[in-house]
């Protein structure tokens, strides 16, 4: 059983268990996303740590079949699509800007968030606004 560390106490999953809730956390954002929401930052922040605490023990490909409809990349790749520094990336992440989840140690960002971000930077700039 994995033992996830919640503010208020713990809370005791196992692996599925805790993969499940990640992937309905993960459509629940997705839907707010649709409507224009956010989730709050420690919902996501939850999220992001409950699928640290299951581990990465099944490869990407049977992840998504558990009906996580979204890619992953690399700070690195992040930055690329929104004209920044990896670190930049990194510090939208620590801020709860971007969600962010570590493996090994690298840090994921979901892809949708990003390019939604980048898009979002783009009309602030064709609007006459500083980026």
């Amino acid at each position: 059983m994995t033992v996830v560390r919640l503010p208020g106490g713990d809370l005791v999953l196992t692996p599925p268990q805790a993969r499940r809730l990640v992937v309905a956390l993960s459509a629940c954002e997705k839907i707010v996303r649709r409507q224009g929401g956010r989730l709050p930052a420690d919902v996501r922040r939850l999220a992001v740590d409950l699928g640290a605490a299951a581990g990465t023990t099944e490869p990407a490909s049977e992840a998504a079949d558990d009906g996580i409809d979204y890619e992953q990349i690399t700070t690195a790749t992040a930055a690329q699509l929104l004209g920044c520094s990896p670190r930049n990336v990194r510090s939208l992440v620590a801020r709860g800007r971007l969600t962010g989840r570590r493996h090994g140690s690298v840090l994921l960002v979901a892809r949708d968030e990003v390019e939604a971000r980048a898009a979002r930077q783009q009309e602030h700039q064709r609007n006459g606004h500083a980026a």
